[in-house]
């Protein structure tokens, strides 16, 4: 009778690995998304459309020849994840640096998830693959970059406001002849465990000064941009939105739940709730200019903003 492995343990003797482009894209995958992605992240990207015991099996088989670490995320800081995440060991960090043309030495990637932080990391994951097949889904929607927190993380010195990704998004305009448009787009995600006042100062205070200053040009290419805000709960967001216009954040911030994100809803639906506004938006119709689009409710207490970038 054979022996059943325990879980989370390598075969002394794998079988051989065979390299293959799907191994390629799973390295690159869990470099690119936070340096650690979950199993069902890695079917999402890597295997869509396979509900067979393949991905598993080629995920182990990655694990049994060290090309990636193998975590037990079932529990973690008390919530109940019920997960198996997934981090590049050296041999799989060596094929994405490889893929990525940059000298392993000089590779930065994560050999374990930040327990304290997973639960955020998997989320800001889960928000970049719904964008990715959301575009995939409406051909009129493109991402042309995409900076990881990770990525953001390593830069000296760092962000004001530790944003936790950075993106260019591409969309027509169909009410000017599919006129082409960029939208230098940022991301939080607020998991509800500071006060709200913590986030005020440590967030929302320092992206005010920082959007639109020289720094910002330099490091991101653009003067404009906006911050959308992923939250907990519809009461957070309502209470997050009059904090923000209370410190002058009108025109900046579009706040939504994560109950309400998902790849059907995330472009085209309106559940974005705009900071000095009374409307509702997708990305789809976001203002270049809440400011010219004269959608807010006090525009003289306002900056101007504009999220559109030079073509």
């Amino acid at each position: 009778m054979l022996k059943r492995r325990r879980p989370f343990t390598r075969k002394k003797q794998p079988r051989r690995l065979v390299t293959t482009e799907n191994t390629e894209q799973v390295m690159i995958a869990i470099h690119d998304y936070e340096g650690v992605m979950s199993h069902t992240q890695i079917v999402r990207l890597c295997f869509p459309g396979c509900t067979s015991t393949w991905p598993f099996e080629r995920m182990q088989h990655y694990f049994d020849h060290r090309l990636v670490k193998k975590f037990d995320a079932y529990n973690v800081n008390g919530h109940q994840l019920g997960k198996i995440v997934y981090t590049l060991d050296k041999r799989g960090a060596d094929v994405a640096a490889s893929k990525k043309r940059i000298d392993l030495a000089n590779f930065k990637w994560r050999g374990h998830p930040r327990w304290l932080t997973l639960v955020h990391d998997l989320a800001i994951n889960d928000f970049r693959l719904d964008v990715r097949e959301a575009c995939q889904k409406n051909p009129q929607f493109s991402v042309k970059r995409w900076i990881s927190e990770y990525e953001l993380s390593q830069i000296s010195p760092r962000i004001p406001g530790r944003l936790d990704s950075f993106f260019i998004l591409q969309r027509e305009n169909d009410h000017q002849g599919g006129r082409t448009e960029q939208l230098a787009l940022h991301l939080e995600i607020d998991t509800g465990n500071h006060s709200i006042n913590r986030l005020m100062k440590r967030k929302v205070k320092p992206i005010l000064r920082y959007f639109g200053s020289d720094k910002y040009l330099n490091q991101f290419g653009v003067r404009a941009g906006v911050c959308l805000i992923v939250t907990n709960s519809e009461k957070r967001l309502h209470n997050l939105k009059q904090a923000i216009e209370e410190n002058r954040g009108k025109g900046l911030f579009y706040l939504t739940t994560a109950e309400a994100v998902s790849a059907q809803t995330v472009l085209t639906e309106p559940i974005w709730f705009l900071a000095g506004s009374d409307y509702v938006f997708s990305i789809k119709t976001m203002p270049l200019s809440p400011v010219e689009a004269g959608v807010l409710n006090d525009v003289a207490s306002t900056r101007y903003q504009q999220a559109l970038l030079p073509m």
